[in-house]
């Protein structure tokens, strides 16, 4: 599928499932102290490292067009959101700009899955 082919749509989705990952990474930055507080730092490093390439992976593999990535980007919002939407309290008690970052990575991946999933996507 060359880049004429794609619908617009992958490709916005694509860049507001990149888009969510620069907000994780502002998120981490402003949160570095809370996050050092709960578990050893390699151990933390490790578990994000492993999901932004994750994320990564499935995002280039959703701009390539395999059906599989989006119906595994829709599961792990799914699995995702939940506790996310629970640990935002928290958050606000620590820093609104995290809280907000949590917002903007919600709706983000809200609306690519809502771009992903539009009948003109499907092809």
């Amino acid at each position: 599928m060359t880049l004429l082919e794609k619908p617009k749509n992958i490709n916005n989705a694509v860049v507001l499932i990149c888009l969510s990952l620069v907000v994780s990474l502002f998120k981490i930055a402003l949160d570095y102290d809370f996050l050092l507080s709960l578990a050893p730092i390699q151990g933390t490093v490790i578990t994000m490292a492993f999901t932004i390439a994750i994320m990564l992976f499935l995002a280039y593999k959703i701009w390539q067009g395999r059906n599989w990535s989006r119906i595994a980007f829709f599961v792990l919002f799914i699995l995702g959101i939940y506790p996310a939407i629970l640990l935002m309290p928290a958050e606000a008690e620590r820093s609104m700009a995290v809280v907000l970052g949590s917002y903007i990575q919600a709706l983000s991946q809200v609306a690519a899955l809502v771009l992903l999933y539009l009948p003109v996507s499907n092809n």
